[in-house]
């Protein structure tokens, strides 16, 4: 049937496999559904709320007689992937009131993808370790259930107003083990929970601080957080413990750069030349920081590499200002000559180079052009008040550098 319904409406097939793979992830499908359900008297006493489901216990037949292919979808290894223990007892409930003898036609809806002979399959094949992530959503998503939905819910302490304190409390470290609970700190980075997941991961840490991926877990959390120097302390330990992986190298590059550490990002970046398949992202990085510490012949060479494989008008800009940096006026004015469409940075270089050549009044209307253009306003402070030696190393007068601005930036105005 399953099939069929991929066949004959594969836009709606797709959406359901979909919500399987954000349920994988850790998305709580089910809570609003399911909380309308807790109104049977099983749900009277506290610890039924997380009583591992179970058609055949006593308790249950008191409260549902169902028939046996009911019974059998909710045993299912799917039923259990995609439904806590307590969530399973409450649609079982409703559905087997509703069922009577026979199975009724929503009944048969919601059993029909717990039996799906594929589903089964693979969820009969779960690791211990997938194992020990379902369980541990489960329970923790029945715990909230429990905190959110019962009746005397006023009355009950619930971990989840702060969940970055109760994932540091005796109560959390003693229900879990130390897999779980870097299996619940994952699905808290998968949610963005960056801090509650970093208070689990540097506890673990503490009892074992020469656990590389420990390290680089909290480093990422950091990361997230744009904490960027505990970030790239946490990356520099790992490696001097020994991880040789890309992505530490590659997140240390990023905190330098994000740090503005150009020097020591270059050592990195030369080293990950060599290793990338994407070598064109690692040129361009090192290019703008050899640009970003005023080597310009170094950083023309990597501009050069870059632009063979990607022109385009920014390379173009960028590689006319290493040029101008360098008085090689006529090669950056060539470079400047083939950028198709023109931005306030390279408005603005074209500018200075009339300047340098004496045409004042031209590049006062390159000026206006480049502050109109400048939507962001950081053009006087980017791009002309870092360019005012350079004009004046150039033998431009400075009351010529400082009057043309002036005359730009009052007609931009008007």
């Amino acid at each position: 049937q399953w099939r069929e319904q991929k066949q004959k409406n594969p836009e709606q097939f797709q959406a359901e496999q979909n919500l399987f793979i954000w349920r994988d992830r850790g998305l709580d499908i089910l809570f609003t559904a399911t909380s309308q359900l807790r109104f049977f008297p099983f749900f009277d006493k506290d610890f039924n709320w997380f009583l591992p489901f179970d058609v055949n216990s006593s308790v249950v037949k008191k409260i549902a007689t169902a028939p046996p292919s009911l019974s059998e979808a909710f045993s299912t290894p799917v039923a259990h992937q995609y439904m806590s223990d307590s969530d399973r007892y409450a649609y079982f409930f409703a559905l087997s009131n509703a069922a009577g003898k026979d199975l009724s036609q929503e009944a048969k809806l919601f059993s029909e993808p717990l039996m799906r002979p594929d589903l089964i399959e693979v969820y009969n094949n779960v690791t211990d370790e997938e194992k020990t992530v379902r369980e541990a959503r489960n329970l923790i998503r029945d715990l909230f259930r429990f905190v959110e939905l019962h009746p005397q819910k006023a009355q009950i302490a619930s971990p989840f107003d702060d969940i970055q304190t109760f994932c540091n409390t005796e109560v959390f470290t003693t229900l879990f083990s130390s897999q779980e609970q870097i299996e619940i700190a994952d699905f808290c980075v998968d949610i963005e929970l960056y801090d509650a997941a970093t208070v689990i991961y540097e506890r673990l840490l503490a009892d074992n601080p020469l656990d590389v991926e420990l390290l680089k877990k909290i480093a990422y959390c950091k990361l997230s957080t744009k904490a960027f120097l505990e970030a790239l302390n946490l990356l520099r330990k790992a490696v001097i413990i020994g991880d040789e992986k890309l992505w530490t190298r590659k997140k240390i590059v990023y905190c330098l750069t994000k740090l503005h550490q150009y020097a020591e990002a270059i050592p990195h970046l030369e080293f990950l030349l060599d290793k990338v398949s994407d070598k064109i992202s690692i040129l361009r990085l090192l290019s703008n920081s050899y640009f970003s510490l005023g080597d310009y012949a170094n950083a023309l060479k990597y501009y050069f590499q870059v632009y063979y494989h990607a022109p385009s008008d920014e390379l173009c800009c960028y590689i006319a200002h290493c040029y101008f940096m360098q008085d090689k006026l006529d090669e950056a004015y060539k470079y400047l000559s083939k950028i198709a469409a023109h931005f306030p940075e390279s408005l603005a270089l074209q500018g200075h180079y009339c300047l340098a050549y004496g045409n004042t009044e031209k590049a006062i209307g390159l000026y206006v052009q480049a502050l109109k253009a400048d939507t962001d306003n950081s053009f006087y402070r980017d791009y002309f008040d870092s360019m005012i030696p350079k004009l004046l190393s150039l033998g431009v007068a400075p009351v010529d550098v400082r009057l043309s601005f002036q005359a730009a930036c009052s007609k931009a105005k008007n």
